[in-house]
């Protein structure tokens, strides 16, 4: 390849990679080391992912070029993205389930601990929530249960963390809290928050929630 082709190629490459200081680096740290052979991952501003592997190019032992090839792998990113996802997160709420909900809290109260903060921690479950179940179907329940954690999320900081842990269960880590008082406003924000009826399809609910509070 004629070498303002390939600087043509490098050019139209970088202007679609979300990384692309650090390929240009890569190919630079091929050109410098003729003999070497590598392997990374390139990642494009359109979601798609691609293998990149690069070989010397040998006749008779002396290196005449080099040999690139690449595999899309974007469909196999994603389906490993959707595996670890779920492994970490409820199915139907989307929040952290029970076991990424341990590792922040961890982290969290280590953190307090270095840094001298209090941590807060919040357990929430709904009223009677068997009773929605059993008389509206699961489906019903279900929808109250989403809503219900988009209500909690919208109250909390980004630094915070809401997460399902089982049933009608929320457990809530929060950062920093101004001690108990802190805590207590958050928890009344969330009531008053909850306090307006859910609207499930043709249905109204109104539910009561109860939460603890420990720091």
């Amino acid at each position: 390849i004629a070498s303002r082709d390939d600087n043509q190629a490098i050019t139209f490459v970088l202007e679609q990679l979300k990384d692309p200081k650090g390929f240009l680096a890569k190919v630079r740290e091929l050109y410098s080391q003729p003999d070497a052979e590598s392997y990374d991952v390139l990642e494009f501003k359109d979601g798609r992912v691609f293998e990149r592997y690069s070989r010397p190019q040998l006749i008779e032992g002396k290196c005449i070029g080099r040999v690139w090839s690449f595999r899309d792998v974007t469909e196999q990113k994603r389906a490993e993205e959707k595996i670890q996802h779920l492994a970490y997160h409820d199915n139907l709420t989307g929040l952290p389930n029970r076991v990424l909900f341990y590792d922040r809290l961890q982290q969290a109260i280590l953190a307090g601990h270095r840094e001298n903060e209090p941590v807060a921690l919040m357990f929430l479950d709904m009223d009677d929530f068997k009773n929605v179940n059993d008389t509206h179907g699961h489906h019903y329940g279900d929808l109250l249960l989403k809503q219900l954690s988009h209500r909690i999320k919208g109250i909390l900081r980004e630094s915070d963390t809401v997460a399902r842990i089982g049933g009608d269960e929320f457990a809530i880590i929060l950062q920093r809290p101004e001690k108990i008082e802190g805590a207590v406003r958050v928890a009344e924000k969330i009531t008053e928050a909850i306090r307006a009826p859910f609207s499930l399809k043709e249905t109204t609910l109104n539910i009561a929630v109860r939460i603890g509070i420990v720091v």
